[in-house]
């Protein structure tokens, strides 16, 4: 019986080399292998990283985000000076504070500048009641007589001013001074200081002041043609106070109908 054919002496098939080929690789060297990766930027042969979202290839450190800004201390300052009428602080702070800001940074400058706009609204303010003020006030010429009426401090009469607003039992801060030839409530007559001693209390005061002011219109009205009519009037110290500074007394006459006075009650 015969053997099945084996083909002779053939060597058998050699295992499959490293690339799939039945047959081992030929000696000698060797091509690149296929689809070799490619060298990265510094040489590596691994592909170069990818940046992150803020442009770098790293993810961003952890950590506190920075504190905000600060508001400005004296641009604070200015503001409350320009609210309650401090002009001098709130303009110096306000400078202060918007210097600072221009420098350093921070928060305020609306603040700073809110001050500065409100000294300037004072400022104006007290301009207007000054001048409000003068052009209310009494106008006098050089020998002090009145020239145009107008409003006047109880304390600042002259001897013969003639005034309107003069009420029995109150007292009077301002009158109207007007000049004599217009009718007027009053005419101040004399001034005179009472003795020096502790203040005596309010009713004691006036009636002190009373009886001084009656002495001397007696003396200096004794030949005027309208002392029939003529009541003495007088403005005294209201308080300890105004006692202590002075013991200033102003005597004024009325006319004694209840009537207005017209031309002066002088001889």
């Amino acid at each position: 019986m015969s053997e099945p054919y084996s083909g002779g002496n053939e060597p058998a098939a050699p295992p499959p080399g490293s690339y799939g080929s039945p047959y081992p690789p030929p000696p000698g060297p060797q091509g690149p292998p296929p689809n070799p990766p490619q060298p990265g930027p510094y040489g590596s042969p691994y592909p170069p990283p990818q940046p992150g979202p803020y442009g770098s290839p790293y993810p961003p450190p952890y950590g506190y985000p920075p504190p905000p800004p600060r508001t400005n201390g004296f641009a604070i300052t200015a503001l409350v000076f320009g609210i309650i009428g401090g002009i001098l602080f709130s303009i110096i702070f306000g400078i202060v504070a918007l210097v600072q800001i221009g420098r350093r940074g921070g928060k305020g400058k609306g603040l700073a500048i809110a001050g500065l706009i409100l000294s300037g609204l004072w400022i104006v303010l007290i301009a207007l009641v000054f001048i409000v003020a003068a052009l209310g006030s009494a106008q006098r010429d050089d020998t002090g007589t009145v020239t145009r009426g107008g409003s006047v401090s109880s304390t600042s009469l002259h001897e013969g001013d003639c005034v309107d607003g003069v009420v029995d039992g109150k007292v009077v801060t301002r009158l109207t001074a007007l000049p004599c030839a217009q009718p007027h409530d009053a005419e101040v007559i004399v001034k005179i200081t009472l003795p020096a001693h502790d203040w005596p209390g309010v009713q004691a005061a006036g009636e002190q002041a009373s009886s001084a002011c009656e002495e001397r219109l007696s003396q200096v009205l004794a030949d005027s043609p309208m002392i029939e009519r003529l009541r003495a009037f007088a403005l005294y110290p209201p308080s300890e106070l105004s006692w202590n500074q002075g013991r200033a007394v102003t005597c004024l006459v009325v006319d004694g109908q209840a009537g207005k006075l017209t031309g002066s009650a002088r001889p």
